[in-house]
């Protein structure tokens, strides 16, 4: 296979023991697994990983690496960061060692995932975490797409040998990304936020929780590797992640809504109700729900859905499908999970009455 910057190179096991060892005095601070079970769990990953070598069409010669996770056994992998572009040509680099040709099965841009194919067989799939239980004598749902995880360790896993302990943070809503093509695109589906020593080479590696499933795959970070320090590991043939700093994972609730999606149609199909909203400030949201999120509708498209289904202007929607908005969820979020053309329920509060009104969605 043709070398590209960046490319998988040499992958010592010693590198790995290193890089968690001389991390495990402050992962001790967060867990108390012990670092033979880091690294079981850290090589026992590297099985589903998978190198990718990314080539523009217009560009051949030119390539970029990139890290893969495998999540289906019939050869499925996703891909996280910019989406490739509808022309690019894949190579597919998997742990044993084979070589083969990968095809785009679907991409989305928000989201910052791509769905790639490859013929293989004996590919072994990472488990996704399991979705949050709903919590007992609770009149709502925990967030879906992006659950009060404080403090939960992770554990990063590269294709190339390196790994990284840190723990949660929170959830990011508004993480701007940049896109060659778009330039710009802010994110409307949180995020997972880490303190984690991670790099930007790193996009694409996943996440394991405490019990080794797929916990977010990582889209952005910044580095903090001390480049004094890094030459000297990097002189003695170690990967070594320094100081936790911030990165950010698309969480697995979002890759579990849009995966199969991109297998089906390519894209994901989002649906809308043409309204345009604001965040119920903390004032508003004491008198019309107490401490649940909410929208406040400023303005109906006359054609629209929401309009046709009888939503007003200023109507304050606090619930979808019975379920109370979380604080800080946008719109896009909210409708994520939801398919055009299908049914929900608004929950509205209209000058201090409470209405439940059915929609059917548009498409953005």
């Amino acid at each position: 296979m043709p070398s590209a910057p960046g490319g998988p190179g040499p992958r010592p096991a010693l590198g790995l023991v290193a890089a968690l060892l001389c991390l495990w005095p402050q992962a001790a601070r967060s867990s108390d697994e012990a670092p033979a079970d880091l690294l079981t769990r850290a090589v026992g990953a590297r099985r589903s990983l998978a190198r990718v070598l990314v080539r523009d069409a217009r560009r051949p010669l030119e390539g970029l690496w990139r890290d893969a996770v495998v999540v289906d056994a019939g050869g499925q992998l996703l891909l996280a960061g910019d989406p490739p572009a509808p022309r690019s040509t894949l190579t597919v680099s998997l742990h044993d060692g084979r070589e083969l040709p990968g095809r785009i099965l679907g991409s989305d841009l928000r989201t910052q995932l791509a769905l790639i194919k490859v013929e293989a067989d004996g590919l072994v799939p990472l488990r996704l975490r399991p979705p949050e239980p709903a919590p007992p004598d609770s009149d709502s749902l925990p967030d879906p797409l992006c659950p009060p995880a404080l403090g939960l360790p992770v554990l990063l896993v590269t294709a190339d040998g390196a790994a990284a302990r840190g723990h949660l943070r929170g959830c990011e809503r508004h993480l701007g990304l940049r896109d060659p093509q778009t330039l710009h695109v802010e994110l409307s589906v949180g995020l997972l936020e880490a303190a984690l020593a991670a790099l930007p080479s790193d996009v694409g590696a996943p996440w394991l929780d405490e019990n080794g499933h797929l916990l977010a795959l990582q889209v952005e970070a910044a580095s903090s590797q001390d480049a004094e320090l890094e030459a000297q590991a990097l002189a003695r043939g170690l990967k070594l992640r320094a100081e936790p700093t911030r990165a950010y994972g698309v969480p697995a609730a979002v890759i579990r809504v849009v995966w199969p999606l991109l297998e089906r149609h390519g894209h994901v199909p989002r649906a809308g109700l043409g309204v345009e909203s604001r965040p119920v400030d903390e004032a508003l949201r004491a008198h019309v729900c107490g401490s649940c999120g909410g929208h406040v509708m400023e303005a109906l498209d006359e054609r629209g859905p929401a309009r046709a289904a009888g939503v007003e202007a200023m109507d304050v929607l606090i619930s979808v499908n019975g379920v109370a908005i979380p604080p800080g969820r946008t719109l896009h979020d909210l409708l994520l999970p939801l398919r055009p053309r299908t049914r929900a329920l608004l929950g509205l509060v209209r000058a201090g009455r409470r209405l439940e009104i059915p929609v059917i969605l548009g498409e953005l």
